[in-house]
């Protein structure tokens, strides 16, 4: 699990960029929003696997419990 100044952190840095993006979407090249949103969507599945990764631990703790009670 991210820790909660990790997500805060996270959630602040994508907040900057989506303006930043804003910003540039009237002056800059394509190439450049487009890898700016390549980043914009990186943070955002980084914290979207990292969900799904304490799902599946979760999952794993009460199948292991489940083993163990048998």
């Amino acid at each position: 699990m991210l820790s909660k100044d990790v997500k805060e952190t996270l959630d602040e840095a994508q907040g900057l960029l989506r303006n930043a993006l804003w910003k540039m979407s009237r002056s800059e090249r394509p190439g450049t929003l487009h890898h700016l949103t390549q980043i914009i969507s990186d943070v955002e599945k980084l914290m979207e696997f990292d969900s799904i990764l304490d799902t599946v631990d979760d999952l794993l703790d009460k199948k292991k419990n489940s083993d163990d009670s048998e």
